[in-house]
């Protein structure tokens, strides 16, 4: 089983895509058990191609279809499951964040990153996340997608902790 962030979709009135569309695509991919989560591009599901290969081929079926450019991030069931048993900040709460680099990265500027954080932020990297705790809110904090793609020259996408957990369950 996988998961599929797109990056982007369904934002302010930009880049819409309805979540039936979503899946019929990823249906007509070959992909099986396609189920969306949420209106923002939360796709889980299952396939036999090797992951390195799976978002390349969504992105390009999106950019064919729906004329596009959507960037796509790519979980499996088991790199889940550890995402959200190692993240470090408490099981509860609704200001748990994960940042998901599509590529891995090890050109993390972590003195900028904690120069930009809010006292009472906290974050944890890995290699192909960044997990955030941020008690005033993500929405008030400047640890965003885009400030992490300036520290990690990767795409990045961020998801609640709380709806990584139940995307999870229903994997």
């Amino acid at each position: 089983m996988y998961i599929s962030f797109l990056r982007g979709i369904n934002v302010s009135g930009k880049n819409k895509i309805e979540m039936n569309a979503l899946k019929i695509l990823y249906e007509a991919l070959g992909f099986k058990e396609v189920n969306t989560y949420l209106n923002t591009g939360n796709v889980i599901f299952s396939s036999s191609l090797p992951k390195g290969d799976i978002g390349i081929k969504i992105e390009e079926a999106i950019q064919s279809k729906f004329d596009l450019d959507i960037e796509v991030i790519v979980r499996s069931k088991e790199e889940l499951k550890r995402l959200i048993e190692s993240y470090p900040f408490g099981h509860e709460g609704k200001n748990r964040y994960v940042t998901l680099l599509k590529t891995s990265s090890d050109v993390i500027d972590k003195e900028k990153i904690l120069e930009a954080s809010k006292p009472l932020d906290k974050t944890y990297f890995t290699s192909n996340e960044i997990m955030l705790f941020v008690p005033e809110g993500y929405g008030k904090s400047k640890l965003t997608n885009r400030f992490f793609e300036k520290m990690t020259l990767s795409i990045a996408t961020t998801r609640n902790m709380n709806t990584l957990e139940k995307i999870y369950k229903k994997m």
